[in-house]
């Protein structure tokens, strides 16, 4: 049961991905730049590449 709640978040994380680029693609959707502190960034990154990294590298 937790594999499927965990596909079914990663299905829509790419769906909602997809749109944003379409979106993007049309120019429906414009970025603006803006400051970022890089140390509330920096966590979130690691947090969501680490598996990736992890995985890649047989840590």
């Amino acid at each position: 049961m937790k594999l499927l709640i965990t596909v079914g978040r990663r299905m829509s994380l790419l769906l909602n991905d997809l749109l944003d680029l379409s979106q993007l693609r049309e120019s429906n959707i414009q970025l603006k730049l803006q400051s970022l502190h890089i140390q509330s960034a920096a966590p979130g990154v690691v947090d969501m590449l680490g598996p990736k990294v992890h995985s890649l590298y047989n840590w």
